[in-house]
C-alpha cells in the first residue's frame, strides 16, 4: 500500500475474490487506487470479471 495523497492510496499487488454468481475466481492483478470515503478506503474501479459491481473496502 501506497498513500498517493490525503485521499488516495494504491495497493500494487492481488486481490483476489470468488465470484458467487459462477463460483469462479476472479483476481485484480493492475495497481488498485482506493478513495478514502468517510471510515473507509474503496476500490475504485468496481466491475468484477463477470461486469458486476463490487464494493471492496479497506476499514481503519
Amino acid at each position: 500500500m501506497k498513500l498517493v495523497s490525503e485521499d488516495y492510496m494504491n495497493l500494487d499487488g492481488e486481490i483476489i475474490q470468488k465470484i458467487a454468481q459462477d463460483g469462479k475466481q476472479f483476481t485484480r492483478k493492475e495497481n488498485n487506487t482506493f478513495k478514502k470515503e468517510g471510515k473507509v478506503w474503496r476500490l475504485q474501479n468496481k466491475v468484477n470479471g463477470s461486469g458486476f459491481v463490487d464494493y471492496i473496502d479497506i476499514y481503519k
